[in-house]
């Protein structure tokens, strides 16, 4: 796998070119400046990160998607299912999916989008076990996700329901395929998906095909971005 260093200093290069068509001012610290670690290799340091160096490699990284009831925690949504895969070497290597019942009904429209009902989570696990479940199955690995800044909120909002708090960093693909494939039609999933000739591994907006299919899409960002 590519490193940390370079996978983290692409995608927060790539959001510090959208505050800037924005009219935004960008700290130079929020896209990281390159530094001796003092063995000759380079190292990148974030605002409120600690120094990654170059030659750090991503042995294994953990896939996640979630459906929801909205858009945001903040607003009162909650996870109705997640799951994740485990990337190592270049292969999917295991994966977790679960429906989660956190008491909460799911609107007409999502069962529209998803085909998730308030039926089917009502006879689902509670939302603490799986969140239990899947935190330790992920456990330190890096976390990637497809519109990372969604899943990132309900991740450590469900995780604090539980009294833990996330410890790694979140990759997002689809700042990634900003910065790898400019000329992609848009970096929705589904587009890249058609654009790249990946496998349609099942309905989008259900929380395991969604993860396998970023999964699949962030293997080939990785051979894209080796490639040149």
């Amino acid at each position: 796998m590519v490193s940390v260093g370079v996978v983290i200093s692409l995608q927060r290069t790539e959001r510090a070119a959208r505050k800037e068509q924005r009219g935004l001012a960008v700290p130079r610290k929020a896209v990281g400046n390159p530094a001796p670690d003092g063995d000759g290799r380079l190292a990148f340091k974030y605002e409120n990160k600690p120094w990654v160096t170059w030659r750090k490699r991503l042995e294994a990284v953990a896939v996640i998607d979630f459906e929801t009831t909205g858009m945001s925690p903040g607003y009162g949504a909650r996870a109705t299912e997640i799951a994740a895969i485990i990337i190592l070497d270049g292969q999917i290597i295991d994966r977790y999916q679960s429906l989660m019942n956190a008491g909460v009904s799911v609107p007409w429209f999502i069962t529209q989008l998803t085909g998730i009902t308030t039926a089917m989570v009502r006879q689902a696990p509670p939302a603490r076990q799986v969140m239990g479940e899947v935190a330790d199955f992920v456990g330190d690995y890096p976390l990637v996700a497809h519109n990372a800044s969604f899943d990132k909120k309900f991740w450590d909002a469900e995780l604090a329901g539980i009294g833990h708090a996330r410890q790694q960093d979140f990759i997002c693909s689809m700042l990634l395929a900003r910065r790898i494939l400019p000329q992609a039609p848009n970096h929705k999933l589904g587009t890249l998906v058609d654009f790249a000739k990946l496998p349609v591994t099942g309905r989008y907006h259900r929380a395991e095909a969604d993860a396998e299919m970023t999964a699949h899409l962030t293997l080939y960002l990785e051979r894209e971005l080796r490639r040149r």
